[in-house]
Parts: structure tokens; sequence; C-alpha cells
């Protein structure tokens, strides 16, 4: 979402890609992600991590779930503040039908 921080200086830790699903769960709602997760980032498929190499440098991702590939184009990171520190998370798009109780 926004540019200007070194991917290498810092690795994206859990509690940092839990604070950007926290802090960037209603953006991706409107683009229509039915469910929203943190993963390591040794979990992402590798069609999930060409998207960018540089998310290989990161510890944990943001994974939004689609039923459908969204209309718009999806962010390769999501910026996460806290306090002074600025750091971008790896965002990947899964798609999945919703969990429908039976």
């Amino acid at each position: 979402m926004s540019i200007g921080v070194d991917w290498d200086q810092e690795m994206a830790t859990l509690t940092d890609a839990e604070r950007a699903r926290a802090q960037k769960a209603e953006f991706l709602r409107q683009l229509g992600a039915h469910a929203i997760s943190v993963e390591p980032v040794e979990n992402l498929t590798d069609e999930e991590t060409t998207r960018t190499a540089k998310r290989k440098t990161a510890e944990f991702a943001v994974i939004a779930y689609f039923e459908e590939p969204p209309e718009e184009p999806l962010p390769e990171t999501l910026e996460v503040r806290h306090g002074n520190r600025r750091l971008r998370v790896p965002l990947a798009l899964r798609l999945a039908p919703r969990f429908r109780l039976e």
C-alpha cells in the first residue's frame, strides 16, 4: 500500500502480521475477502510466492481468502504502523469457497 520501507531491514514477525491483519481487515473485506489468516511464509505455495521474490525475507504473511479472484488487484504488501516503526507484511491471495454450516 505504501513504499519506503526496505524489506531487508526487518522481517515481518507473527506480531507484525497479526497487527497488519487487524489494521487492514476491513479494507480486505471490502475487496471481497471472506476470511483472513496469518501463516508462516514457508507455508505459502510457489505460486503465492512468485508475486515478489522479497516475500522470502519475511517470516509471516497475511492470507486473504476469496471465492473468486478480486476485480481489483491486491497490493503485494500491507503496511503496519506501530509507533514510529513502519514495516510491510506480505499479502497472499487464496481462492477457497466460503465455509458453510451443514
